[in-house]
Protein backbone atom coordinates (compact mmCIF):
# COMPACT_ATOMS: atom_id res chain seq x y z
CA UNK A 1 0.00 0.00 0.00
CA UNK A 2 1.52 3.37 -0.86
CA UNK A 3 1.97 6.03 1.73
CA UNK A 4 -1.16 7.99 0.03
CA UNK A 5 -3.87 4.79 0.16
CA UNK A 6 -2.49 4.32 4.00
CA UNK A 7 -3.13 8.39 4.82
CA UNK A 8 -6.44 8.07 2.66
CA UNK A 9 -7.27 4.77 5.11
CA UNK A 10 -6.35 6.44 8.23
CA UNK A 11 -8.25 9.64 7.73
CA UNK A 12 -11.47 7.31 6.54
CA UNK A 13 -10.84 5.63 9.95
CA UNK A 14 -10.50 8.79 11.98
CA UNK A 15 -13.26 10.72 10.45
CA UNK A 16 -15.39 7.54 11.22
CA UNK A 17 -14.65 7.79 14.57
CA UNK A 18 -15.19 11.04 15.09
CA UNK A 19 -18.97 10.85 13.21
CA UNK A 20 -19.56 8.54 15.78
CA UNK A 21 -19.08 10.43 18.86
CA UNK A 22 -21.12 13.51 17.01
CA UNK A 23 -23.97 14.02 18.50
CA UNK A 24 -26.32 15.41 16.07
CA UNK A 25 -27.94 18.65 17.07
CA UNK A 26 -31.34 19.83 16.51
CA UNK A 27 -31.69 23.18 13.87
CA UNK A 28 -30.70 26.41 15.21
CA UNK A 29 -34.35 27.51 14.32
CA UNK A 30 -36.07 24.64 16.20
CA UNK A 31 -33.73 25.36 19.44
CA UNK A 32 -34.76 28.91 19.52
CA UNK A 33 -38.72 27.77 19.12
CA UNK A 34 -38.95 25.92 21.52
CA UNK A 35 -36.98 28.03 24.18
CA UNK A 36 -38.20 31.15 22.74
CA UNK A 37 -41.42 32.01 25.35
CA UNK A 38 -38.82 31.31 28.12
CA UNK A 39 -36.31 33.78 27.01
CA UNK A 40 -38.60 36.53 26.40
CA UNK A 41 -41.01 35.97 29.54
CA UNK A 42 -38.10 35.02 32.20
CA UNK A 43 -34.61 35.76 30.65
CA UNK A 44 -34.96 38.78 28.96
CA UNK A 45 -36.18 40.49 32.14
CA UNK A 46 -33.25 39.19 34.34
CA UNK A 47 -30.86 40.43 31.33
CA UNK A 48 -32.43 44.12 31.03
CA UNK A 49 -32.52 44.83 34.69
CA UNK A 50 -28.68 44.06 34.17
CA UNK A 51 -28.04 45.91 31.07
CA UNK A 52 -27.00 42.85 28.81
CA UNK A 53 -27.22 42.51 25.41
CA UNK A 54 -29.90 39.76 25.01
CA UNK A 55 -29.03 38.65 21.38
CA UNK A 56 -25.37 38.45 22.64
CA UNK A 57 -26.25 36.56 25.53
CA UNK A 58 -28.40 33.97 23.77
CA UNK A 59 -25.66 34.21 20.79
CA UNK A 60 -22.85 32.73 23.50
CA UNK A 61 -24.90 30.31 25.14
CA UNK A 62 -25.89 28.99 21.50
CA UNK A 63 -22.63 28.41 21.44
CA UNK A 64 -21.70 26.86 24.30
CA UNK A 65 -24.53 24.35 23.39
CA UNK A 66 -22.42 23.27 20.77
CA UNK A 67 -23.85 25.85 17.65
CA UNK A 68 -20.54 27.87 16.60
CA UNK A 69 -22.85 28.93 13.63
CA UNK A 70 -25.35 31.10 16.46
CA UNK A 71 -24.06 34.60 15.68
CA UNK A 72 -25.68 37.93 17.26
CA UNK A 73 -27.22 38.30 13.94
CA UNK A 74 -28.79 35.14 13.57
CA UNK A 75 -30.11 34.83 16.45
CA UNK A 76 -31.87 38.52 15.93
CA UNK A 77 -33.31 37.19 12.39
CA UNK A 78 -34.93 33.98 13.98
CA UNK A 79 -36.12 35.37 16.87
CA UNK A 80 -37.95 37.92 14.84
CA UNK A 81 -38.99 35.01 12.43
CA UNK A 82 -40.46 33.14 15.27
CA UNK A 83 -42.20 35.95 16.83
CA UNK A 84 -43.70 36.43 13.21
CA UNK A 85 -44.18 33.05 13.08
CA UNK A 86 -46.65 33.39 15.96
CA UNK A 87 -48.16 36.60 15.48
CA UNK A 88 -49.68 35.11 12.44
CA UNK A 89 -50.28 31.71 14.11
CA UNK A 90 -52.14 33.83 16.75
CA UNK A 91 -54.24 35.91 14.28
CA UNK A 92 -55.15 32.89 12.62
CA UNK A 93 -56.84 31.68 16.10
CA UNK A 94 -58.66 35.07 16.77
Amino acid sequence: MTNIQQLTEDAIEQETQTLANTVCLPSLIEVIRENYDTWCEKLFPVLKLRGLARYRYISDLLKKAGYCNASEDLVRGYMHKVKVERSKKNKKGE
